[in-house]
């Protein structure tokens, strides 16, 4: 089997791998101490190339919980009220110009 085959080889057998894994498609890798979620397809390049490994379970929840604190910080807190506030503001700058 010449390089290229093995190379497509290696990756089909890696993606079917990861598929079973992690049959949402979400996959955390890691590289030099950095979390990065991908989808199988590019998980499975990044193993074959030996380019990143898979996220363990501690690095996984890491992310997990740092992605979810990013989320609530930059969440806006509306309500219906504040909405109704944000429109009346709004149409009353367009009736001004």
């Amino acid at each position: 089997m010449n390089q290229f085959a093995q190379y497509y080889a290696d990756l089909a057998q890696t993606r079917t791998a990861l598929r079973l894994r992690f049959p949402d498609g979400n996959v955390l890798v890691v590289r030099n101490g950095i979390v990065t979620e991908t989808n199988i397809e590019i998980a499975a390049r990044l193993q074959v190339e030996k380019s990143h490994t898979l996220a363990t379970d501690a690095e996984g929840n890491a992310y997990r919980a740092a992605m979810e604190m990013a989320r609530t910080r930059s969440a806006p807190v509306t309500s219906l009220e504040s909405a109704r506030i944000q429109f009346a503001a709004l149409m009353a700058g367009r009736e001004q110009k």
